[in-house]
């Protein structure tokens, strides 16, 4: 017999609210919810194509180890778990905390907002600094740019009405940039205000064929056509002087290094219209409202950072940020008011890379995103003092998303061990020395929580039951309770921050009761 069940679908940090049908302990389909006031039925590709994931035939429903042979065998979890804290203990005790790093990727970040508080506790009981993730590579310049720029500490009015906005490098109506809802709703609204949409991009995606200009750019040139704009609006006095005067440093810094970006001289290296980039910049200084946003396709050029940079001037120049007095239509509602305040003013540049462990190989440091992950393969493989000998990643797949992939996958082959958990044998699974089966999706409760750090154009949260059990006969385990079942059996002591932990400030840890 078919039921239904109200959740929300993981796929994305947009947590679409979904109807997820099931018969018995099986997940049918996925449809979006049509009643629902911020989403009106929405759901994406990804997400309507999630459900067969749970009964898949490649799906791992029991943990593995790797046999002397190469060949894997099943082990069950919890004696899985015993052998790797152990053996996690012996590379402790002779190579210290440094040697044991960790990789977290998407599908641990958005399965259940435990986990990244989780693994933060985790490694700061080993007193390890090694964290990595892709967040140094695909999109590192949506942190480090906040840092260099400094930021205002109330949103953009990105979800307040805008009279125009930029999109570069995304596609909003298949792939979601940020937490807005439903995207198709975002842009009638937008024309049925009269409001105004540029979109910058080589493609003429579904989002720029919506467009009112469409800036159809020569790739890796979205730096230089912002540069433009910024020089355009100041140059022809649309920029918010009051603002920039009040909250602002180094304003003439900015003006004199846009000033060789001569909307001719842009036009001609983008090969896109001239008149059509004057016409954008002059209807964004216009505006009175409006924001900018840069998606993964010029987050993932060549000068990724400087584009997210020059977004936040550009932003900035206009004074395109929520004042004193506006309504903040999001009061974060699962994330503690103290810590989530929206305040009207200026937060100066802070330190997004440079600080904190050292690299040892080409003088990188800590960043906003943890360790750079590109120098995880010679961390591995560099002998000496603080070389890292064990690995345990945790929903990615470090070996196919790291550039340099030979010395990658060379790098892992040579751990004393590796710890992978996975859905099935990926190409990390199958280098690992285990690996461990975990939950997914509607197997397990989860909330919204993360989601608060984009906020929503109205109040929204939502907590969700886990649906069905795993399937019968399957050993699988939360990807958290991986960590606290280790930090268990090595006599660590966590301690976990409440809701997103040490990415909101100002929240303190808790220790555990680790009975």
């Amino acid at each position: 017999m078919t039921e239904s069940h109200v959740s929300f679908c993981r796929i994305c940090p947009n947590f679409c609210p979904v109807q997820v049908e099931t018969e018995g302990n099986r997940v049918v389909s996925l449809t979006g919810l049509p009643d629902n006031p911020l989403f009106r039925g929405y759901t994406c590709i990804k997400g309507r194509n999630h459900p067969p994931l749970y009964d898949h035939p490649d799906r791992l429903l029991h943990s593995l180890k790797r046999s002397p042979d190469g060949t894997f065998v099943s082990i069950p979890t919890e004696d899985a778990i015993s052998e790797i804290s152990e053996r996690l203990l012996q590379i402790l005790d002779r190579h210290g905390p440094r040697a044991i790093a960790a990789f977290s990727g998407t599908y641990y970040a958005l399965d259940t907002p435990i986990n990244l508080t989780m693994l933060d506790a985790f490694q700061t009981a080993l007193g390890s600094p090694m964290t990595f993730g892709p967040g140094s590579i695909d999109q590192p310049g949506k942190a480090l740019a906040p840092g260099l720029h400094g930021a205002w500490m109330a949103p953009n009015q990105g979800n307040a009405d805008p009279n125009a906005v930029i999109l570069i490098g995304n596609n909003p109506l298949v792939s979601l940039q940020g937490a807005k809802g439903h995207p198709g709703n975002f842009f009638r609204d937008l024309s049925r205000r009269g409001a105004k949409l540029i979109v910058i991009d080589p493609r003429r995606t579904e989002t720029a064929k919506r467009a009112d200009i469409h800036l159809q750019s020569r790739p890796g040139e979205d730096a230089a056509i912002l540069a433009a704009m910024i020089r355009l609006i100041i140059d022809e006095d649309l920029h918010d002087a009051e603002f920039l005067a009040e909250n602002v440093n180094g304003f003439d810094q900015l003006r004199a290094a846009v000033e060789p970006f001569t909307p001719s001289y842009v036009a001609a290296r983008a090969d896109i219209p001239e008149d059509d980039l004057i016409r954008a910049g002059r209807i964004f200084g216009r505006a009175g409202r409006g924001f900018v946003a840069a998606g993964t396709g010029a987050n993932m050029s060549a000068k990724g950072t400087l584009n997210e940079y020059l977004v936040l001037c550009l932003n900035t120049v206009c004074g395109y940020w929520m004042r004193a007095g506006e309504e903040i239509r999001n009061p974060v509602t699962l994330v503690s008011p103290t810590t989530q305040k929206a305040k009207a003013q200026a937060a100066p540049p802070f330190p997004a890379f440079g600080y904190g462990e050292k690299a040892r190989v080409r003088g990188l440091t800590q960043t906003v995103w943890g360790m750079p992950s590109t120098t995880l393969a010679e961390e591995i493989l560099l002998p000496g003092a603080g070389q890292v000998r064990a690995l345990v990643s945790l929903g990615a797949n470090p070996a196919s998303c790291i550039p340099d992939q030979l010395s990658v996958v060379e790098a892992f082959r040579s751990l004393e061990l590796m710890v992978q958990m996975d859905v099935h044998l990926s190409a990390t699974a199958k280098l690992a020395h285990y690996v461990i089966a975990p939950k997914i999706g509607f197997e397990q409760p989860a909330t919204t929580m993360q989601q608060s750090m984009h906020r929503m154009p109205a109040p929204w949260a939502q907590y969700a039951p886990a649906i069905v059990d795993p399937p019968e006969g399957s050993d699988v385990i939360e990807q958290w309770k991986l960590l606290l079942r280790l930090a268990q059996r090595m006599g660590l002591k966590l301690k976990v921050f409440p809701g997103l932990g040490p990415i909101v400030a100002g929240e303190e840890a808790t220790e555990l009761d680790m009975d």
